[in-house]
């Protein structure tokens, strides 16, 4: 991935070297790369920067924050009521961070944020294991499941960084 070949407006100079790819309303694949799962969403950001590490994101946040842009971050693009894209601001598409690492030995994955479930499921399908996809793992399943195995809380989430439903946090 590289970033636009056009040049980049004024606001957004500070992502023109990331190592993804940022795609403006002028660009072709805008109108594909700005729908979400839900068709009902209209939204129309003045970017989508397609991050390919974590550098990228840090990136993209710095830009949002000194120009004060408006900043969404999409993985699957699922949210029903939208906070998966934005009016004029910047969106994180996370889809091209989908490396899946699997120690079949231990039974255990590391997946990165854009990877699908169909994607989970074929690489940990070839290795003879599986994982159930339901309604996701939200916040009351993941701390019923912590409570009832006795795992301490900073070890399922750190609530006191990041909660979807109300976003980004100081702390």
């Amino acid at each position: 991935m590289s970033s636009s070949i056009k040049p980049l407006p004024r606001s957004l100079e500070g992502l023109s070297d990331i190592n993804g790819a940022v795609v403006t309303p002028d660009d072709a694949p805008y109108e594909q790369f700005r729908t979400v799962f839900y068709g009902g969403i209209d939204k129309r950001p003045s970017a989508i920067v397609r991050v390919a590490d974590v550098s990228d994101i840090q990136r993209v946040i710095r830009v949002a924050r000194d120009r004060g842009l408006e900043l969404a971050v999409r993985s699957g693009g699922h949210s029903v009521v939208g906070y998966s894209t934005t009016d004029g601001g910047l969106v994180i598409d996370l889809r091209e961070m989908s490396k899946i690492e699997i120690d079949a030995d231990a039974r255990t994955a590391w997946v990165e944020t854009g990877a699908t479930a169909l994607q989970v499921t074929k690489a940990l399908a070839s290795h003879g294991l599986a994982i159930g996809f339901g309604c996701g793992i939200g916040r009351r399943r993941r701390h019923r499941t912590r409570r009832r195995h006795r795992i301490p809380r900073s070890q399922v989430w750190n609530d006191d960084r990041f909660d979807s439903r109300r976003r980004g946090r100081d702390g």
